[in-house]
This record gives C-alpha cells, sequence and structure tokens, in this order.
C-alpha cells in the first residue's frame, strides 16, 4: 500500500485518480491528497574553476566546486482541497520559518503501486501558477508548481515493496 492510499484510508477520504493523473505528491503537515501529470526533475549541475597550466595547450582542468540543485516542477494538477494554494500564501507572506516541508512524488504504475518515490527535503513553494478556470471543474486545478529543496533522496520500487512488507 503507498503512502497515499495510507494517508487517504486514514482520512476517510475518497480521492479518485485517472490513468491520466501518474504523480501522487504528499506534503509533510497538509493532510490533503494531490496530483498531477506531469513531474520534471531537477537540473543537477556541477559548479566548477577553469585552471590552464603553463605549457598544456590540448585541455584546461576543471575543478569542481558545488552542486546546483535545480527546480522541481510538477504540471496539471488537481485536488479537492485549498491547502497547497494555503501553503504557497503562507510563502509569499513572508513565512519563510514554517515553509519548509517533506514533499514525496510518487510514481505511480498502471497497477497502482507507487513504482518509484522522490523525497525532497526542506521543499518549499517559489513559483505557482493558475490553470484557465472552467465552470465544469470539479477540483481545484494547479497548471504548474515550482519547488526549490535542499537535498534528495531516491527510492526504487524494491525499496517501496521491503518497507511495506514490515
Amino acid at each position: 500500500m503507498s503512502a497515499l492510499s495510507s494517508v487517504s484510508s486514514f482520512l476517510g477520504i475518497r480521492h479518485e485518480i485517472h490513468n491520466d493523473f501518474r504523480f501522487n505528491v504528499i506534503i509533510d503537515d497538509i493532510d490533503e491528497l494531490f496530483t498531477f501529470t506531469e513531474f520534471a526533475l531537477p537540473t543537477l549541475t556541477v559548479e566548477y574553476d577553469t585552471w590552464k597550466e603553463g605549457g598544456q595547450n590540448s585541455y584546461s582542468h576543471k575543478i569542481p566546486k558545488r552542486v546546483d540543485m535545480g527546480t522541481v516542477r510538477l504540471k496539471h494538477g488537481i485536488t479537492s482541497e485549498l491547502g497547497l494554494l494555503g501553503w504557497y500564501i503562507d510563502v509569499m507572506n513572508g513565512d519563510f520559518a514554517n515553509a519548509k516541508r517533506q514533499v514525496s512524488v510518487e510514481l505511480i504504475a498502471p497497477m497502482g503501486y507507487a513504482a518509484i518515490i522522490w523525497n525532497f527535503r526542506d521543499a518549499f513553494p517559489i513559483k505557482w501558477t493558475g490553470p484557465m478556470m472552467k465552470s465544469d471543474a470539479t477540483g481545484i486545478m494547479i497548471d504548474e508548481l515550482e519547488l526549490a529543496y535542499h537535498g534528495f533522496e531516491i527510492q526504487s520500487g524494491s525499496e517501496i515493496n521491503a518497507m511495506e512488507n514490515m
């Protein structure tokens, strides 16, 4: 059973996930269910200094300094609650002390289980793009949500299954 299933069972919430919505998002301290159709992993870039050695004209040395972790983007999301928007509004209002949260993104396999989970530490929203509103919409839509974070871990399907069978 995935963490999202556990949360929905505990809360007694029925959250229908269609085949198009393949990424479940779980955010610490926000007891809601979020699903998205697109998830853009961050670009990881190594910053480096270039050192040109005297007499060596065929190449220059690249000396690594640090890794710059880009942001995470989720697109085309749906939820039935306002907690995610409330979190973003808190950040907009300058409540940075309480902004950082653990955010988990689950890739949902066709059979409905989590195949991979990305866990982002100390994540906070830096961009929210609302959708074009439609009168027949049945949930709260999110066109794009962008998150900054301070490190991440990845769990594969075998690790997830081992944890659930404990």
